[in-house]
């Protein structure tokens, strides 16, 4: 979890894939949406928005914002990226 949070943060910054790079090019951080936790669904948003699968993400921020899970860092990355609608 903790190396896919910090993947994205630097996707975010830098706009290159930290696993793209020595050491981390030989790691595997693939969700393959069978964990349905909120925290690792917010993980799956967040590596679906960094590989460009729009699609996966719009459907997944949903369940989840269905679910009712509003933690404030995805709720960010959420808004970011248009896949929640702003609170009033």
């Amino acid at each position: 979890s903790s190396l896919r949070e910090a993947r994205f943060l630097y996707w975010e910054l830098t706009g290159s894939d930290l696993l793209a790079r020595a050491p981390f090019d030989r790691v595997d951080v693939v969700l393959d949406g069978s964990d349905f936790s909120c925290n690792t669904q917010a993980d799956r948003v967040r590596q679906s928005i960094l590989t460009g699968d729009w699609e996966t993400a719009g459907q997944v921020s949903k369940q989840l914002l269905e679910k009712g899970y509003f933690a404030p860092a995805y709720v960010r990355t959420c808004r970011k990226y248009g896949l929640c609608e702003p609170s009033g």
